[in-house]
């Protein structure tokens, strides 16, 4: 029977490869359907995300995590779970429904109205998806999860190109996203067996509701400090702004989305399984946060310092002024991804509190340093001022770990040495080649891009193989063994 070590370091094994295919056809998908699309289209699709993301998660009220989080829960308060989370998304999407034109024209997107009725939809699937899902989750059935998942990232990704070669404009993204989320509640159904009994006892969901509402504020405020950008370049800035922000934010953070819902899927329920269990609470933080930024670290500050080649040839010029943005999302990303990782680990050891607080912080910070961004240089400003601000919210966090689990600041900095050192070994190496290979040659831009890839690649291996050879092995035996 396997350990729990083994479950977790299996789920993240399932959920790595799965993201991997789906993040491979999702980008190929994305550079065909921007080149169809305008950067109108994705700015107002990115204004309509933030309202209907905001409706789902006061919707979802937290309850799935509750589901995950009580040790045993009972037939009939599963059913009443269901049936008021039903009736919840049912009523938000109503709101939602009627607060569109007053959206739309705030705005001055006309087009909001009708989006935003439709996306809304999403609302409902999520409230009547919520008990099979968390039951996956529970069951810590990680290989199912990864591999519904990734068809129904599949179906999104091939639909979206579908729609979009059929002149579909912004619609290819909003009806691409519903139907793949159909698929993954039928597909959630199917496979949980899931039946729910007509039964609704408020009496018997008031502790997993207590629970989901401790933790909703600071889901709520984690949207928010999510899509601040948006929702604040939207009625600054306009749409094509919000647009070449979108699209540089799609490319620079798949990778960190991918990776975010890995952990929102197996370090919460992992960590919850052992709350009471601090030394073993640190220890599998410890590696998995070490695995976790040898593979991102390189990745982003890598995509951040071949955007300008890539940008042009996948692209072409219409995007071109996403290069700077993108590249400041890179490298903020390289924190982020440690963020949404110490989240889940202080949401699992019932640290929500901590995470409200720290919401609270990139609440008021956020919004503050955007409209002063703006002011300074425009969409630029504002992701150097948000990227100015992320290191306070950090700091916390780092603050919270330790009082939870007991982590040392100077053993969390020593596990990312060895990916820091070697990363930077790696961007040096692929800053020289700029200056004295690539800078006034005639090199066209795949080989440019092609070169730098397989350079930085070949740096960061023999770096990492050198400073830290059992964290090679390690990995390498993961791999092998999943």
């Amino acid at each position: 029977m396997a350990t729990f070590r083994e479950k977790v370091i299996n789920g993240l094994a399932w959920e790595a490869l799965t993201k991997l295919i789906v993040q491979i056809i999702s980008w190929a998908s994305t550079i065909i359907v921007a080149r169809l699309l305008a950067p109108e289209d994705y700015g107002v699709i990115a204004v309509s995300g933030v309202f209907v993301g905001l409706c789902m998660k006061i919707a979802g009220m937290g309850i799935g995590s509750a589901i995950i989080y009580q040790k045993n829960i009972s037939k009939e308060e599963l059913s009443s779970i269901f049936w008021s989370a039903t009736i919840l998304s049912c009523l938000a999407y109503l709101i939602l429904y009627v607060a569109a034109p007053f959206i739309a024209n705030f705005y001055d997107m006309p087009e909001l109205t009708a989006i935003l009725r439709t996306a809304g939809l999403i609302i409902v699937l999520s409230g009547v998806s919520v008990v099979p899902r968390s039951l996956v989750s529970k069951q810590m059935r990680f290989k199912l999860s990864a591999i519904l998942n990734m068809v129904s990232g599949l179906v999104v990704t091939v639909s979206a190109l579908i729609f979009a070669y059929l002149g579909y404009r912004y619609w290819s993204l909003v009806l691409s996203t519903l139907l793949g989320e159909l698929i993954l509640v039928l597909l959630y159904f199917y496979y949980e067996r899931y039946i729910p009994q007509l039964f609704l006892k408020i009496g018997l969901v008031k502790e997993a509701y207590k629970y989901g509402f401790s933790i909703l504020a600071g889901r709520i405020m984690d949207h928010l400090n999510t899509q601040w950008i948006p929702l604040i370049a939207g009625s600054v800035l306009g749409k094509s702004a919000t647009g070449y922000f979108q699209m540089a934010y799609t490319l620079s953070s798949l990778p960190l989305t991918k990776i975010a819902e890995l952990m929102g899927k197996i370090i919460f329920p992992a960590f919850a399984s052992i709350q009471d269990e601090r030394d073993k609470c640190l220890s599998v933080f410890l590696v998995m946060h070490k695995y976790l930024f040898i593979v991102s670290c390189p990745m982003f500050i890598g995509l951040a310092l071949v955007a300008d080649e890539l940008v042009l040839l996948l692209l072409g010029e219409k995007w071109a002024l996403i290069v700077v943005p993108m590249q400041l999302i890179c490298i903020v990303n390289v924190l982020y991804i440690s963020i949404y990782c110490i989240q889940r680990v202080l949401e699992g050891v019932g640290g929500s509190k901590a995470l409200v607080v720290y919401q609270s912080i990139c609440l008021v910070l956020f919004p503050i340093a955007l409209l002063v961004g703006s002011h300074l240089n425009q969409l630029a400003g504002m992701l150097m001022a948000w990227g100015a601000v992320v290191p306070f919210g950090y700091m916390y966090l780092m603050y919270e770990l330790n009082k939870r689990i007991g982590l040392v600041p100077s053993e969390f900095i020593l596990s990312a040495l060895p990916a820091a050192f070697a990363t930077g070994l790696m961007a040096a190496s692929i800053y020289l080649f700029q200056i004295f290979v690539v800078q006034d040659s005639a090199m066209l831009p795949i080989v440019v891009v092609i070169s730098k890839i397989a350079l930085g690649g070949v740096t960061y291996g023999a770096a990492l193989l050198v400073i830290a050879p059992k964290d090679v092995v390690g990995i390498k035996k993961l791999v092998k063994g999943n």
